[in-house]
């Protein structure tokens, strides 16, 4: 029994420890999803874009960013282009760039912008204001 604990804890480090999908996963988890939906299905769920662009044919660019934004100052970054053509506006092509990371992120949840929590108070600190 002890065994199986060890080699179950062991197997689920190693999977925390797993690199995430490729951007190209990460895009085609979002194409089987929202492929030839309406724009407004992408507004109903991810809300109001960071960018919105018409082009000259009358097609429609929504543009959703994600942020991870740790301490240091470092962030990363993924950005998701849908583009919807009339006179429909149905997704037909879904462009995705950045890191691997936060594209699953984008994939998987939506645009925000994630900042992981504060590090714990020291021993000794639990009841003080700690920042």
């Amino acid at each position: 029994m002890r065994c199986t604990l060890i080699l179950l804890a062991a197997m689920l480090m190693l999977d925390a420890c797993a690199p995430p999908p490729p951007v190209t996963q990460s895009r085609d988890a979002l194409w089987d999803k929202y492929a030839h939906r309406s724009v407004d299905d992408i507004l109903l769920a991810w809300s109001t874009p960071q960018a919105e662009s018409k082009l000259t044919n009358g097609s429609r660019l929504l543009t959703y960013r994600h942020s991870t934004i740790y301490d240091a100052g470092n962030s990363y970054n993924c950005e998701v282009t849908f583009l919807a053509p009339p006179p429909r506006f149905t997704i037909e092509n879904i462009a995705m760039s950045g890191d691997a990371r936060d594209c699953q992120q984008l994939a998987d949840h939506g645009p925000d912008t994630v900042r992981p929590p504060p590090p714990p108070p020291p021993p000794g600190f639990e009841g003080a204001y700690y920042r």
